[in-house]
């Protein structure tokens, strides 16, 4: 039992006072983190958009390319 007391004081010992500021240091700290993450989803929600808006530069280039040279010139129309 004593030994289950000592452990006990110095869980008491370490621990840190309750005060206001470490309160404030630990939101700002849980802010920060948010902070960071709303970072790292906003640059890979603008990659994404990068990809999609090169797909689709990619897919209208080709299109336009069949279209302009897949019929030989001088043919007539129907």
């Amino acid at each position: 039992m004593a030994n289950l007391e000592d452990i006990i004081r110095q869980k008491a010992e370490q621990a840190r006072p309750y005060t206001p500021r470490a309160d404030w240091e630990r939101m700002g700290a849980l802010l920060a983190e948010d902070e960071k993450g709303a970072v790292l989803a906003r640059q890979r929600r603008r990659r994404r958009a990068w990809l999609w808006v090169a797909a689709a530069s990619l897919l209208l280039g080709t299109a336009w390319l069949a279209g302009r040279y897949s019929a030989p010139a001088g043919l007539p129309q129907a």
